[in-house]
């Protein structure tokens, strides 16, 4: 509906890149903004929006702080907005560019359905996502100082490098 946010689980273990890249342009298809984040496990999350997906950086740190949100994110070890912001991974012009090639999956080839399984238990290519510290396209900065920005951009690129580094051992 208007204003909504839309969120795809999307599973890493037993999808081939190219299912990957089939459910990023089908969603795609239907959400004119979307970002690509990774969870802890290593799978994939797609929020889809009709209007861009920005948030301002003073809201984020609301949002963090809320007493029913703050408990669950340290759970999850995001103690702080750059933690979890080292876990966006791609955002809207990216996500098209690389999966402009893939095939739609529809209702009528199900393309997932039938493909997929073949991948459970043979070889297949997993989909490679990197983070590349854009957290520019979804958080608004402006109302920080210089000194708060090159502050934040520092522990955005410590967090982004324990992220990977996580991923990488898993």
């Amino acid at each position: 509906r208007p204003g909504g946010v839309m969120c795809q689980w999307i599973h890493n273990s037993s999808l081939d890149a190219s299912h990957v890249l089939s459910i990023v342009r089908s969603f795609g298809e239907v959400f004119p903004n979307m970002t690509m984040w990774n969870t802890k496990g290593g799978d994939f999350l797609l929020i889809g929006s009709e209007s861009p997906l920005v948030l301002p950086i003073q809201e984020l740190r609301r949002r963090m702080a809320r007493p029913g949100v703050r408990p669950w994110l340290e759970r999850m070890h995001y103690d702080t907005e750059e933690e979890f912001l080292a876990t966006l991974l791609s955002h809207d012009s990216m996500l098209r560019q690389r999966s402009a090639k893939a095939r739609l999956h529809t209702d009528d080839n199900m393309l997932l359905e039938f493909d997929a399984p073949k991948t459970l238990f043979g070889d297949h290519q997993p989909f490679r996502a990197t983070s590349n510290a854009i957290f520019e396209y979804v958080l608004d900065r402006s109302a920080l100082q210089p000194e708060e920005a090159a502050l934040l951009r520092f522990k955005l690129d410590r967090a982004t490098a324990a992220r990977e580094h996580q991923r990488a051992a898993l």
